[in-house]
């Protein structure tokens, strides 16, 4: 009979139902904090990290699992040896301890107020969950309206709850702009030395050849034709003489560049 009555709730109510509530959640893995998902299944992960949202299903249904497989498939004889076994240690107390009245007497009261001091705490608390339930409904009496404003409802909970999970959003959303505009700010940086760089360039290379130029025209000027066209020869090797330094120029102005260049980036 035991067996008739267990195999179908084992399998139904610690396997069918937590694989179906586990499924359910693995689909909504990113959604978890909607308000519609917190309305339907909030109750197997509220108070769990986004990725061990299914600690409470496996560990909770597997104690279910234990227990009533444990009193399904257990023999009546073991788990009438156990029973013996309590009761024989229930006899075996020390006889001083039975004769000595205070001292029982002392215990009794010792475990009757740790009960009623449990038995206090769960009404209390399913009062407070009463309350908070149904707390607009008490706001009809003038009387209890003060107190129960003080009460907190599950919808203001919630209200809360999605309220921090909007300012870490918007928390992460600034700090990636910040970062963006950060490393636009560092490569547009870069970009500007660049060109500044390349501009400078410019201005000595034609510095440096406005002056060739110009000392050109005053030797041309300060010969005469004839003199120049003796010394025709001797200006072809100058000007070969003159792109040799513009060679040597280039390769000086774009080693300023890079050293130019990693300094900035450094900083």
């Amino acid at each position: 009979m035991s067996s008739a009555i267990g195999i179908p709730i084992l399998g139904i109510w610690t396997i069918g139902f937590p694989a179906f509530v586990f499924t359910r959640l693995l689909k909504l893995r990113g959604k978890l904090n909607e308000q519609i998902n917190l309305k339907l299944y909030g109750l197997f992960y509220v108070g769990l990290n986004d990725s061990t949202f299914y600690w409470e299903i496996i560990l909770v249904n597997l104690r279910k699992f234990i227990i009533i497989a444990t009193g399904t498939f257990v023999t009546k004889e073991k788990q009438q040896m156990k029973i013996l076994v309590l009761f024989g240690g229930l006899f075996f107390v020390d006889s001083e301890v039975q004769k000595n009245d205070s001292l029982l007497t002392g215990l009794f009261f010792m475990i009757l107020l740790y009960n009623a001091y449990f038995l206090l705490n769960w009404v209390v608390r399913f009062m407070l969950i009463l309350l908070r339930i149904h707390a607009q409904k008490f706001k009809r009496f003038q009387s209890l309206g003060k107190y129960i404003e003080k009460i907190v409802t599950y919808e203001q909970d919630l209200q809360i709850y999605m309220g921090k999970i909007e300012e870490e959003k918007k928390k992460k959303v600034v700090q990636n702009e910040l970062a963006q505009n950060t490393q636009i700010q560092s490569e547009s940086g870069v970009h500007y030395a660049a060109h500044k760089l390349e501009h400078i360039a410019d201005q000595v290379h034609n510095v440096y050849l406005d002056e060739i130029e110009q000392k050109s025209q005053t030797y041309h000027q300060s010969k005469g034709y004839e003199t120049y066209q003796k010394d025709k020869t001797q200006s072809s090797k100058e000007n070969k003489g003159i792109q040799w330094r513009e060679w040597l120029f280039n390769i000086y102005q774009q080693k300023i560049q890079k050293e130019k260049l990693i300094s900035l980036l450094s900083q």
